[in-house]
């Protein structure tokens, strides 16, 4: 199995930007805020969009860089490590905005339908959502569900990346074209799965060809044109083939940005402790945004940009103090001893 490896500059750069900027995003969702448009959409699309799609290539290349081999024995090792990884932080955070909500409402089940509370424990109750708006999705989002199922495809991806990358490749992208030109569907392109793998799927490529991309000057020029192009010119392409495109591109900006930036020891600290943060920031950066709308919901700019500050700084202190305490429950000794069980079944 995997040992600690380096951190990659590039990626907790490209994480943090991701991290700050979907926050901004949900931040100017509300009709109060559309007068800010250039931090809700670009002329393309939506910029939510295209930090998920970061999100995903970020997941595949992260994966790939810590588990470039998989072989059976192993495998238990993987899911537990990568499940532990989004549950418990996930269970944690639901918890504590589930008590909130419940103290709020008066009632445990103020949804009704007490069984929809088991998609939230699997945290899958924002994937599912288009199936029935009756549940019980307070952290995180649509996100969380897809990227556990990316996780349990990972070993078969892996297994797929290292003998048939081009088919593989090939197939990716075709089940991509035909999702955007069928209605099979219920669930919307964006949040489809096969929307998802691309994502994913292409950080896995980044990382797996690294060194062959990662100096490239080229790469990053057109990366960069491409970029500005999407975000001013008004493409006939439409928003999801806008948000893919514009977010495997800015993948590879960031990344050349980030290494370059980072050797700067403020930055570096500073963008290297939000991307420590960037799953708890996601987790309850919605719950935090509506708190904050609850109180007040300004329609004049510079008052709304002082206000956005104040709600980064609140939801990254909130994901501070989750983080804290995710760690102390982890050295907890019940943890460490189905760690110790784990391996020893693994050896």
């Amino acid at each position: 199995m995997n040992s600690k490896r380096e951190r990659i500059k590039g990626i907790d750069f490209a994480r943090a930007v991701c991290a700050l900027g979907i926050i901004i995003y949900h931040f100017y969702c509300t009709p109060c805020q559309s007068n800010v448009r250039i931090l809700h959409h670009y002329s393309t699309g939506f910029w939510g969009d295209v930090f998920v799609v970061v999100f995903f290539m970020i997941s595949g290349a992260m994966l790939y860089y810590n588990y470039p081999k998989l072989n059976i024995k192993e495998l238990g090792s993987f899911y537990l490590k990568r499940f532990k990884s989004i549950y418990s932080l996930y269970w944690l955070a639901f918890i504590l905005f589930y008590i909130d909500q419940v103290f709020e409402r008066g009632t445990p089940f103020y949804n009704g339908a007490p069984i929809k509370l088991l998609e939230s424990v699997l945290a899958i109750d924002g994937y599912v959502q288009y199936l029935d708006q009756t549940n019980y999705f307070l952290v995180g989002e649509w996100f969380v569900g897809a990227i556990l199922i990316l996780y349990l495809l990972y070993p078969l991806l892996l297994w797929c990346i290292k003998r048939y990358f081009i088919i593989v490749t090939i197939i990716v992208l075709g089940l991509y074209i035909w999702m955007l030109n069928t209605n099979v569907f219920l669930i919307s392109d964006r949040h489809n799965i096969l929307y998802c793998l691309v994502g994913f799927w292409a950080g896995m490529l980044w990382m797996r060809f690294l060194n062959k991309v990662k100096d490239s000057k080229l790469l990053f020029f057109v990366s960069m044109i491409v970029v500005i192009v999407l975000t001013i010119a008004p493409l006939p392409i439409g928003r999801n083939l806008s948000g893919m495109c514009m977010g495997i591109f800015l993948f590879v900006v960031l990344w050349n940005i980030g290494e370059i930036l980072m050797k700067n020891s403020i930055i570096e600290q500073w963008m290297g402790e939000i991307s420590k943060l960037s799953y708890a920031i996601f987790l309850v950066q919605h719950v935090m945004i509506y708190k904050v709308y609850g109180v007040t919901n300004p329609e004049k700019i510079g008052y709304s940009i002082m206000l956005l500050i104040t709600t980064i700084i609140l939801v990254v202190g909130c994901a501070k103090i989750l983080m804290i305490i995710n760690d102390y429950c982890m050295k907890c000794e019940i943890f460490k001893r189905n760690n110790v069980n784990m391996e020893k079944q693994n050896e």
